[in-house]
């Protein structure tokens, strides 16, 4: 979605669910600061945003943290504000609207990997806790036996993760190795429409989102905040758009060349494609794999 965001208008209610997907990922990328000052994944497996599927029921774990004799699941949620905790339901004290209960979330997720792992042979137990990490965020009413964690009882949470046995072998890789080969994207859900025609061209920096990005040399340069990214990434970068937005369309040297909008170098998005994927086709019908 904020790939359109940046190409086209899009509807307020889309804009709405970008940033409360923006934010969730901040929180994420947060926690997983903490576990590496911990040291977590020098000890442990870990997966993060894994999203799977077990006879029709699609959940997503936030970071999956394999240890010698459990797993735990972590579901982070980065919520700024105040709530209250009333009769099995989580709501906003300013508002009162009512948010999907995380404790909810995290048990369906546990019961879910149990029995896709049960599927295996591959018997662990399963843990889990929510994690609200925001600095600004209350929780009231909530019960001290409930597996949630608050920012300042984090590093302590992690400090006794990290004192976990860590001696893993072949059956915990294994276990990561399904999880990876059951992972599937999400599915794009979206409450509007676009077309190829309908985008904007050109070149975006990846940092700053600005439109403010010329070629120099091997580089591309945003004037706009200094961010320096190789050609040959930002060309990678384009084509990783293209196939997202559009996975029916044919990568083509000229397709290519319009979406990055990087005037005078189409022989050089060229030999980009040729060093990177697989040539298929002759002459004006040629694309890459």
């Amino acid at each position: 979605m904020k790939l359109l965001h940046l190409r086209m208008d899009i509807p307020d209610d889309a804009k709405q669910r970008l940033c409360v997907l923006q934010k969730g990922y901040e929180g994420e990328v947060k926690f997983d600061e903490f576990c590496l000052e911990a040291g977590l994944a020098e000890k442990f497996l870990i997966l993060r945003d894994l999203f799977l599927d077990h006879g029709g029921n699609k959940f997503q774990i936030d970071t999956l943290i394999i240890t010698q004799k459990c797993l735990i699941i972590c579901e982070v949620k980065y919520y700024q504000a105040n709530y209250y905790f009333e009769d099995g339901e989580f709501r906003n004290s300013t508002s009162k609207q009512k948010i999907k209960n995380p404790l909810h979330q995290l048990s369906r997720c546990i019961t879910l990997l149990t029995q896709l792992l049960q599927k295996y042979g591959l018997l662990l137990k399963i843990d889990g806790y929510v994690i609200f990490n925001h600095p600004e965020f209350f929780l009231y009413n909530a019960s001290q036996n409930q597996p949630i964690v608050y920012l300042p009882q984090l590093k302590k949470f992690l400090d006794k993760l990290s004192a976990l046995p860590a001696d893993l072998n072949d059956a915990h890789r294994r276990i990561a190795q399904v999880l990876l080969e059951r992972h599937i994207a999400p599915p794009i859900n979206l409450s509007f429409s676009y077309s190829y025609e309908g985008l904007r061209k050109g070149p975006f920096c990846w940092r700053c989102s600005s439109t403010l990005v010329s070629s120099s040399g091997r580089k591309m340069v945003c004037n706009g905040c200094g961010y320096e990214e190789e050609f040959e990434t930002a060309v990678l970068r384009g084509v990783g758009e293209l196939r997202l937005l559009f996975p029916e369309m044919k990568i083509a040297t000229n397709l290519v060349f319009e979406w990055c909008g990087v005037e005078g170098h189409r022989s050089r998005i060229q030999r980009v494609l040729m060093k990177n994927f697989r040539k298929i086709g002759y002459g004006k019908h040629v694309y890459y794999e």
